[in-house]
Order: C-alpha cells, then structure tokens, then sequence
C-alpha cells in the first residue's frame, strides 16, 4: 500500500538515513526501533512529507506521488506526537476542531456518542466536554489528543511516542485501544515493549540503514 524507495534525509551535515526502501502494507502496525537521536521521529516526519525528501520515490497504492498531489496524500494520514498541543476553549471544541477545516469537509463529525464511547475506552468516566480543555492535566490533553485523531479515522497513523508522558494505567488503555484496530494501519515509534506485542513488524535504524528486524 505505501512504499518508499531511495529515502534519504539529511540535517545539515548529518545524515539520518541514507538510500532507505521499505514497504507498509494496509493493516500493519509497524514499530521503529533505535537509540535515542538516530531519527526515528524524523522518519515518521518524512512518511508524512512535513520534510520534504525530493529524490525519494514514494507510491501510495501503487500511485507515484507527486508534489502537486501531497495536500492529498497527507489526508490518509494522521500524526499524533508525545506532547499535547496548546488549545484554548473547551475539550469539546478541541475534539471538533479538525472537522470545521477545509480540507477535511467531507468528513462526518463524530456523534456525542461516539465521542463518549471513545473517552471511555481511553480511561475518562462522565467526562464533561464542556470543561476547559487546558484545565486537563497533561496525561489528559494527550489522550484527549489521541481521541481527537481517531475521531478522524484516517487509513494510517504515524504514533510518535504517543504513550511517554503516560503512568502504566493508561498507557494500556491507549494501547489496547490500537490493538482492537486490525484493519487501520499504524507506525509507532516508542521505546515502551508493550507496543512489541501488538505490532506485526518493527523496523530498526543503525547506521545509517532501516532494517525490518521481525515480520
């Protein structure tokens, strides 16, 4: 479904990866392993094309991707990041917000219940949505973040270090969430193992190289 030839990013001097081919197939949960530094989020960036990388060949369902195409292209995506972004009003018109954009009108907003039903798989009860979204703690505004994405339900999610700032508890619960997703496609980078158990394939990054190290 989403396949990348000859992708190389650099950063000034530095080279992240160099002439990297790997596939995705529609419904891999993929997880990026590697040390701390070595450009595991900056893959997740690429994959998304926030950095461009020219000479790299990328072809979602077999179709070439072009720069005149990558609005379009970035529309099967979501990315969620480790750290909540900033928001003034309330959870509610958080969660929405993505569905009063432009590029997203075909999108049918979420019921209430489907919000709730989500909010409750992630660990809130009788949660008031009309409570101010940075009154939440951080824990919160992350998961709330996390629900905001899914609501969206996008074909592929790019998880980056989605579960760091998480206790034990609810860590499980996001996880768990993902695992009941069979269909979606996700790459997760995250050194927490219990993301091991449910992702088919991991991928690795030494020297230089993206290495598949289990499928």
């Amino acid at each position: 479904m989403l396949s990348f030839k000859n992708l190389n990013i650099r950063f000034g001097s530095k080279t992240i990866l160099r002439d990297g081919s790997f596939e995705i197939a529609a419904g891999d949960h993929v997880q990026i392993l590697g040390p701390s530094g070595v450009g595991k989020s900056t893959i997740l960036k690429a994959i998304i094309q926030f950095i461009t990388t020219p000479k790299c060949e990328i072809r979602l369902d077999d179709h070439l991707l072009v720069e005149d195409h990558i609005d379009e292209y970035r529309q099967n995506f979501a990315y969620i990041g480790q750290k909540a972004p900033f928001h003034l009003g309330s959870v509610l018109d958080f969660i929405l917000q993505p569905f009063l954009f432009k590029r997203n009108a075909e999108l049918v907003p979420p019921t209430q219940s489907d919000i709730d039903a989500l909010l409750t798989s992630l660990g809130f009860n009788r949660f008031d949505l009309k409570q101010a979204y940075n009154s939440l703690s951080g824990g919160e505004q992350q998961r709330v973040t996390i629900a905001q994405a899914l609501l969206l339900k996008r074909r592929i999610y790019l998880l980056d270090e989605i579960t760091s700032a998480l206790d034990p508890t609810n860590t499980d619960l996001v996880i768990s969430t993902f695992r009941k997703m069979e269909e979606t496609t996700f790459v997760v980078v995250s050194h927490d193992s219990e993301w091991q158990a449910i992702c088919h394939r991991q991928f690795a990054i030494e020297d230089q190289q993206i290495k598949e190290v289990k499928s």
